[in-house]
């Protein structure tokens, strides 16, 4: 075999492990998109969840804080209402 025969035979092994490389390059790279893109997904339906729960029991705790606020209110005027009786 001469060297041109040599480095020819060189030459398509040389593109034949290219061809293999970047054909599971190509693979590689979709497969780890894949997982980011599921990891991302993942931690971001964590995070509304998490802050759902939180807005929630924000929300409740407000609707119970207004219901109080209202009876206070309630009781407050009722001693008022009470209070103006007596004075007649």
């Amino acid at each position: 075999m001469n060297n041109a025969e040599h480095l020819s035979n060189i030459q398509i092994k040389l593109n034949i492990k290219r061809a293999k490389i970047s054909y599971l390059s190509t693979l590689k790279v979709k497969y780890n998109n894949l997982i980011k893109h599921r990891s991302v997904l993942n931690s971001l339906l964590n995070y509304l969840s998490f802050y759902n729960k939180i807005i929630m029991d924000v929300i409740n705790n407000h609707k119970l804080y207004y219901a109080s606020d209202q009876n206070v209110l309630n009781i407050y005027n009722l001693r008022q209402f009470i209070s103006y009786q007596k004075q007649e």
